[in-house]
């Protein structure tokens, strides 16, 4: 069957998690990698370094802002300003990733699904592996090794 560069087949389904992005969009998250999905207070992430984290089950575990890293599609941002923080609590989705835990923030979660990824369309922004058709709208389906590394390598979350 066809892959991508990640080795997502196409066939096979899969289970995503979807969610609102910034800019009016969909971003689907593949639960594979997945190990929760938590509410954290937005008041227990602290800065360490350039770097946000927050202590997660008695480690310290980085804090990527999926909105800030994830460039923005539209000239002026739709809503909110960098630097402010979403709504509280904050949506976490955990992933493992290489030797630690990294929490990506996410702005809403809309649900999780089971699709595959057939008819792809190809990736506009870096971050995203390609969209797919969802609930009849485009869902942008990200790479989430891609915006921890990012994340990680820049120093900071700001993009």
């Amino acid at each position: 069957s066809e892959e991508d560069r990640e080795g997502l087949p196409a066939i096979e389904p899969y289970r995503l998690l979807l969610v609102a992005t910034p800019d009016d969009g969909r971003a689907a998250i593949v639960l594979d990698g997945v190990e929760r999905l938590e509410e954290i207070p937005a008041n227990h992430v602290e800065n360490m370094g350039r770097h946000e984290v927050v202590q997660y089950r008695g480690n310290v575990m980085d804090v990527v802002w999926l909105s800030r890293v994830l460039k923005e599609r539209r000239v002026r941002a739709h809503r909110g300003q960098l630097g402010e923080r979403p709504r509280d609590p904050l949506h976490v989705v955990v992933h493992h990733h290489e030797d630690h835990f990294a929490g990506i923030v996410v702005d809403e979660v809309i649900d999780i699904v089971e699709h595959t990824l057939e008819e792809r369309l190809p990736a506009r922004r870096l971050g995203v592996v390609f969209s797919v058709l969802i609930r009849d709208r485009v869902t942008e389906v990200i790479d989430t090794d891609w915006v921890i590394r990012h994340s990680q390598h820049d120093g900071s979350t700001d993009g």
